[in-house]
């Protein structure tokens, strides 16, 4: 019945179609190190990501973030066959998406867009301990 109305709704506007289209990287890819002597073991890992189309309300406040490479790097120590000990960091180079322009930004506390296809929170530094049973 949508069809009678008069002018016809729009079901999905320009940013929803964009989003859906070009909101997310056009190329990903991965590269992975697996290395292990003995008890110790360390994983390197590279992910690249390519451009992601932000979409604004017209094709003049749209913007582009460009291709970033994200490193990843994690050593391991197995204890014994139960206890496996880890420490890493996702993003050990802090890197960062392209911050949104300013003239888009209108109060400044978020910097960065959400269409990050790896976040906007830098780097993530932790350890972890694993238990088999």
């Amino acid at each position: 019945m949508l069809a009678g109305l008069s002018p016809a709704p729009i079901l999905f506007g320009r940013v929803n179609v964009l989003t859906l289209e070009e909101g997310a990287p056009k190329d990903k890819f991965t590269g992975q190190v697996n290395w292990e002597n003995g008890p110790f073991e360390a994983t390197f890992r590279a992910v690249r990501y390519g451009e992601v189309l932000v979409p604004g309300t017209t094709a003049a406040t749209d913007f582009t973030l460009s291709p970033k490479t994200i490193l990843d790097l994690e050593g391991r120590y197995t204890w014994n066959e139960r206890i496996t000990l880890a420490v890493g960091a996702d993003n050990i180079l802090d890197e960062y998406p392209d911050a949104s322009p300013i003239g888009l930004n209108g109060t400044g506390n978020t910097p960065f867009s959400t269409y990050s296809p790896f976040g906007y929170s830098g780097r993530f530094v932790y350890t972890k301990a694993t238990l088999n049973f």
